[in-house]
């Protein structure tokens, strides 16, 4: 690019100093975007696999461990959808799945 029109090529340097910048930082967001993305795809089939082991399963649960329950889970939220229905969100720890 020409600069030679330009009166300050300090001003012009400065901007394009913070346009890179903010497109690397966009370009970071995206990575972890994707990421969690994988991630999420990867817990959803853990969680599918889950299910149908236990769907396919004669046995029920009938000892529940609370350490590793603690140690798998980071928090859960319950967000209220409509009347009286809700969806639970788990986010599990990021140990977990990596």
């Amino acid at each position: 690019m020409k600069l030679d029109n330009i009166e300050n090529q300090e001003i012009y340097i400065d901007k394009e100093k913070e346009l890179n910048s903010s497109i690397r930082k966009i370009n970071d967001e995206i990575k972890e975007n994707e990421f969690l993305k994988d991630n999420n795809k990867n817990i959803s089939r853990q969680l599918e696999k889950i299910n149908k082991a236990i769907l396919e399963s004669d046995k029920s649960l009938k000892e529940f461990d609370k350490t590793v329950f603690d140690n798998m889970v980071d928090k859960i939220e319950l967000e209220k959808k409509k009347d009286n229905v809700y969806k639970i969100i788990v986010k599990m720890c990021r140990l977990c799945y990596n």
